[in-house]
């Protein structure tokens, strides 16, 4: 299911309701079209706490173990901070993983996946909090290694700065588009889920027109890169 959430005059539109998630197949993570979706999706990063040797701290539902991934930097850091002040003894720290891996496992029922506050509050009132929100725009393309691909964002306001981007570009008559296509810009809000079973049904062509680029938050990408300074043990695939 796609979702209106912006127009470039501003508009607004609120979903009445959103779909209930759709149970993953069985077999789904060990087929070879998932290991390939995983590749692309692990370029973008959850964050999750972990003690010294690496481990991810322990909570529990419903009293089973389980990891929680955070798609926000932001709060990942506020749950830092507050399990630190809890377990100074873990000598806790954040380390970043790729989105595929932690969306694997939340389907499994090994950890909780959690979105940025602002991806949530972009998704409209009416989304349903269990699912994961991501940002595209239908509508435009950017070239990429192997042709044209759609950007897909974990950050509205990304998406709507790379929006304003490309709208810019056009109306200076740098690469300009055909009215129908100026018409049609639009942030679309969708859920991970809906991206992982477009993807593996082979629909990408049908949906974008091409194929999905996945662009990480670039609040998350600003953190890694001044972990990386400061401290390499903070993992992400490069």
């Amino acid at each position: 299911m796609w979702i209106l959430i912006g127009l470039v005059g501003g508009s607004v539109v609120r979903p009445a309701r959103h779909l209930p998630p759709r149970a993953v197949a069985e077999g789904t993570f060990s087929s070879s079209e998932w290991k390939s979706l995983q590749v692309r999706l692990d370029k973008l990063p959850a964050f999750t706490c972990v003690d010294l040797e690496g481990t991810p701290l322990a909570y529990e539902r419903d009293g089973e173990p389980l990891s929680i991934f955070f798609g926000g930097v932001e709060r990942a850091q506020q749950e830092l901070e507050m399990a630190k002040s809890k377990f100074p003894q873990l000598q806790l720290r954040l380390i970043a993983c790729g989105l595929g891996d932690a969306y694997m496992r939340s389907q499994l029922g090994d950890a909780l996946l959690v979105p940025a506050a602002d991806a949530l509050a972009a998704a409209g009132d009416a989304w349903n909090d269990d699912q994961f929100p991501l940002y595209t725009c239908l509508s435009l393309s950017t070239g990429g290694p192997a042709g044209p691909e759609t950007p897909l964002f974990m950050c509205p306001k990304d998406a709507s700065l790379w929006l304003d981007a490309a709208t810019r570009k056009s109306s200076m008559g740098a690469a300009p588009l055909p009215t129908e296509q100026l018409q049609a810009m639009q942030v679309l809000c969708t859920s991970l889920d809906n991206i992982v079973e477009v993807c593996l049904a082979g629909r990408e062509k049908e949906v974008c027109g091409d194929r999905f680029s996945m662009v990480p938050p670039s609040r998350s990408v600003a953190f890694l890169k001044e972990a990386r300074r400061r401290d390499t043990s903070t993992i992400f695939p490069t």
